[in-house]
């Protein structure tokens, strides 16, 4: 089901240099919808990012009425990113990051848009990928229903032009020191690390070799991303954006982690 929001063309005034947002940075997102109609030729996307909700905008963006994405989203499931990341590649279809795009939201949906727009107090939050995680774990930590898929995952980066080491720098970055166990949150299978930080947020420098000439506007700048951040972390401790922001340190790696209780 989609929804039009009345004023939805009201401009963004200052928040994006070079394109110009179809809702004010503190629009709200409709309750109880994921996707809605934002503008003329916008579709937003506001949360969780799985089959239901990917299935419905690409219906949607089919039509041929729309020649934006506006995506608010924490992230959600791998696969599920990687197909409207693919749609994205696919299609001349922009996507414009509101406030937050994390997790298979950035490192799928929006590695797989050719052109990508961001406010100045947008976040691009990355962490891991099953590739990355596969390395920290061994085998300890598998579930038959995890929706990550290493093979899966190389070939989404290769078939996009995205550099294979993005399946482990952002996890490096996040200097993870032990092992505390599986996770299940929100129907999402994962492992919980002990590590200095929770995301990587990728510089202007490092965004332009890994995706090259695919960015419309100006890069968010350290201090305002991580002030963001911190706000968030205020006012929602549960979500940990802990972030780390610039240029990858190379020499970091992904090795194999002990146990926190040292087993």
């Amino acid at each position: 089901m989609l929804v039009v929001l009345p004023g939805a063309c009201a401009p963004a005034d200052g928040e994006a240099t070079g394109v110009t947002y179809p809702l004010r940075a503190d629009a709200p997102c409709p309750s109880g919808l994921t996707v809605s109609i934002a503008g003329p030729t916008t579709l937003r996307f506001c949360g969780q990012i799985n089959d239901e909700t990917v299935d419905v905008t690409i219906r949607a963006l089919e039509t041929g009425y729309f020649d934006t994405l506006l995506i608010d989203s924490f992230g959600g499931f791998t696969k599920a990113g990687m197909r409207l990341g693919r749609y994205l590649n696919g299609h001349d279809i922009d996507l414009y990051v509101d406030h937050i795009c994390m997790s298979a939201c950035s490192q799928f949906v929006m590695l797989g848009a050719r052109r990508v727009a961001l406010r100045a107090t947008s976040i691009v939050a990355m962490h891991d990928t099953q590739t990355a995680t596969n390395l920290l774990t061994g085998p300890r930590v598998r579930s038959p229903e995890s929706d990550a898929d290493p093979t899966l995952e190389a070939e989404f980066y290769e078939e996009i032009g995205v550099p294979e080491e993005l399946l482990y720098v952002p996890l490096a970055q996040l200097r993870a020191s032990c092992l505390v166990g599986p996770l299940e949150l929100d129907g999402l299978t994962g492992i919980r690390i002990k590590s200095q930080f929770a995301y990587f947020m990728p510089d202007a420098r490092y965004f332009e070799e890994i995706h090259p000439g695919a960015l419309l506007t100006d890069w968010p700048e350290r201090e305002v991303a991580l002030g963001e951040a911190a706000g968030i972390n205020a006012r929602a401790p549960e979500v940990d954006l802990r972030l780390v922001y610039g240029y990858p340190d190379r020499s970091l790696t992904v090795e194999r982690l002990s146990d926190c209780d040292g087993s």
